[in-house]
């Protein structure tokens, strides 16, 4: 059994719940039905609620089966970190290759690491097109360190925020490129990049107000703008039919365990707008907006 300090990046948390689709999909073969890939991850986390009985865990569906409420994208993005702690539990014989074995709470550890650090090197970029690399590197050391991107790389890895922090970094550096040189290569990565942005989260898909509205700062400058996409229709094809093709495994997704091309896997979860948590909202130690990003108590 592992009992290392990164045992909360597959202990039942949300982070769980993103990565269980590799196990299930990869080594069980139980998407739909999770039973084996359940029975790994107790093995290595005993005393462990079962999610099919969890009100916030896996939810039936009318078709019988179980769905994950969270979407493929965070695990389709740690595959490769899954892989080699697989690998590596193969051949070395130290550790089951079964999932769940501290190999592969360290891969996934690692992925979060690596996706924060990928995307503050973006932010970087991005930066640089407007500020002298001193402002550019304190900013992007000011995000690194005085928000919630440090908490859920070293205390909580696992989650979607530094994934999807890594994508939106991309987002603004392939927003900029495909304005500056719009020809179906960049049409291509904008696409793709905004596609995985709503496999990470499905929400976030009103980050696609960024790409279309980028430039606009008076109303003549939309007409401007709906005479360029006329005049690169063709690039923007190309970003659209990315776009879909890659959030199209998700669809393939809900399908399978639902019957359904859509589904809300967020049901019975809601905000009560009636009573808010205000000063909770902000100073909490549980979930505190200041207390895990305190940068934005000079804001």
């Amino acid at each position: 059994m592992y009992s290392g300090r990164t045992r909360a990046t597959l202990d039942g948390s949300d982070s769980w719940g993103y990565y269980a689709h590799l196990p299930a999909f990869l080594l069980y073969h139980d998407t739909g039905d999770y039973s084996k890939t359940i029975t790994a991850w107790q093995v290595n986390y005993p005393g462990k609620t079962d999610p099919r009985k969890d009100a916030y865990g896996l939810r039936p569906t009318p078709s019988g089966k179980f769905a994950v409420k969270y979407p493929i994208g965070v695990a389709i993005l740690e595959m490769p970190f899954f892989l080699v702690a697989h690998l590596y539990c193969l051949i070395v014989g130290s550790h089951p290759a079964d999932g769940f074995s501290a190999p592969y709470a360290w891969g996934i550890s690692l992925s979060s690491l690596f996706f924060a650090v990928l995307g503050l090197f973006f932010l970087f970029k991005s930066l640089r097109f407007y500020f002298s690399e001193r402002i550019s590197l304190l900013t992007t050391a000011t995000i690194g360190l005085g928000t919630n991107l440090f908490f859920f790389v070293t205390y909580t890895a696992g989650m979607a925020h530094p994934v999807a922090f890594c994508l939106i970094a991309y987002l603004l550096l392939a927003t900029r490129r495909w304005y500056e040189n719009p020809v179906w290569r960049n049409g291509l990565a904008l696409g793709l990049t905004l596609g995985l942005i709503v496999l990470v989260r499905t929400q976030d898909l009103i980050i696609a107000l960024v790409p279309l509205l980028w430039g606009i700062r008076k109303w003549r400058d939309v007409t401007d703008r709906l005479r360029f996409f006329r005049e690169y229709k063709i690039s923007i094809g190309v970003a659209l039919t990315a776009f879909a093709f890659t959030i199209l495994p998700q669809a393939y997704y809900w399908k399978f365990v639902s019957g359904q091309w859509w589904r809300y896997g967020y049901q019975g979860e809601a905000f009560d707008w009636a009573h808010p948590h205000i000063r909770e909202g902000l100073l909490s130690f549980q979930n505190g907006w200041l207390v895990y990003t305190p940068v934005m108590i000079f804001a």
